[in-house]
């Protein structure tokens, strides 16, 4: 049987694109021809380093033969193009957004939606797309694109979402469906190497994309605040670079460059050594889907800070959930003083988001959708695709 996933690009590391290469990993376990249906072709020599995992697939059906730095959620729509040019017996799209592919593609769908990009504008939702002209100009036209694509009547197959935070996003615009909470996963056996580390110093770790929508100023006000060494790792691509020069500028304004380390584009070792050195791991985004950084922090031993609104506010103790500057301060302080039982707590709520949780669930979402048991699925040699 081919299987085929479509994502829009891996470039860059983030939560969707390890979905979608766990996934990809899944189906190859499972014995399935694997076909990635993307926009633009991967380096996968590079992803490699950046995921720490070898990515084997059968074949890729790409749109464009090299890298394109701008126009992400616009590469999203266009995945259609590709999709609708192979033969797969089963597609699952995990780049986020619930599109109509089975108009062109007449087989089961599966849907990873990490939350419906049109609600992005609506209250509560904390996107870079309602910030300024310029971005909303940006939005503007492919939210209207995706209202009428993602319309309840185009609307699908089997939906999966990432938390009971963006699952009551999609139910308050689709009221018909009735997702799945199916967690992301986390490399837990890697990052829980750091655990047991003597190394750690009083330093607090940011681990996420450089763009607005993050909220990384938050890091730089609290590092000032608490006179706390703050290291900030994270994917850097072109068109965000403009947001990380003001980020460091922001730290020679407030006069903190000792206290702040930049780190983009930092490799999958470098992370886990600063979890190594780090006491707790600081979230700053109010309103985030779930993060999976948090779980990789917390699998580590470091104390997770994180808001109370949002997916994170669901696989955090309350404890540890900030309102605001004020309740992050005292927040972090407490933490930079926890004991290793706390640590070894947070650490043992990580491992219910490993990647044998994450396959086990997923595993039985594709047969379920294939309609074979696990005794009748058999490798089949490609069909023509």
């Amino acid at each position: 049987m081919n299987i085929g996933v479509v994502h829009h690009s891996l470039d860059g590391k983030g939560g969707s694109g390890r979905l979608a290469i766990n996934t990809i990993e899944l189906l190859k376990d499972m014995g399935f021809y694997v076909i990635l249906i993307i926009c633009q072709r991967p380096n996968l020599e590079k992803l490699k380093t950046t995921y720490n995992k070898d990515i084997h697939v059968d074949r890729i059906k790409a749109l464009f033969p090299a890298q394109i730095r701008a126009f992400g959620i616009y590469q999203r729509m266009l995945t259609l193009i590709p999709a609708a040019l192979t033969n797969v017996d089963l597609l699952i799209s995990t780049h986020g957004d619930l599109l109509p592919y089975h108009i062109t593609n007449r087989c089961p769908l599966i849907s990873y939606c990490h939350y419906p990009t049109i609600a992005l504008s609506m209250d509560g939702g904390a996107s870079r797309y309602t910030n300024s002209l310029l971005w909303r100009s940006y939005f503007a036209p492919y939210e209207r694109m995706t209202r009428y694509l993602s319309k309840p009547a185009h609307v699908r197959g089997r939906v999966l979402t990432n938390s009971k935070f963006s699952k009551n996003a999609i139910t308050r615009l689709y009221p018909d469906i009735e997702p799945t909470i199916v967690y992301p996963s986390a490399d837990t056996k890697s990052f829980k190497k750091a655990l047991m580390s003597d190394k750690r110093e009083d330093k607090i770790l940011v681990l996420c994309r450089f763009t607005p929508e993050k909220s990384i100023e938050n890091a730089l006000i609290l590092a000032k605040k608490l006179h706390t060494k703050t290291t900030i790792i994270g994917s850097l691509i072109p068109s965000n670079r403009y947001y990380f020069d003001h980020l460091v500028q922001m730290s020679r304004s407030l006069g903190i460059e000792d206290l702040i380390e930049f780190k983009p584009n930092a490799s999958f070792n470098a992370i886990i050594e600063e979890m190594f050195k780090s006491k707790v791991y600081l979230h700053t985004m109010r309103g985030e889907h779930f993060g999976i950084s948090i779980v990789e922090a917390m699998s580590a031993g470091l104390i997770p800070v994180v808001p109370d609104y949002g997916g994170c506010a669901e696989i955090v103790p309350e404890e540890y959930q900030y309102d605001g500057i004020d309740t992050a301060y005292a927040t972090i302080q407490s933490a930079l003083d926890a004991s290793f039982s706390d640590r070894k707590r947070v650490s043992d709520i990580a491992d219910l988001f490993s990647d044998n949780t994450f396959k086990m669930s997923m595993k039985k979402i594709v047969e379920q959708e294939l309609g074979v048991r696990p005794s009748e699925r058999l490798r089949h040699t490609a069909t023509e695709a």
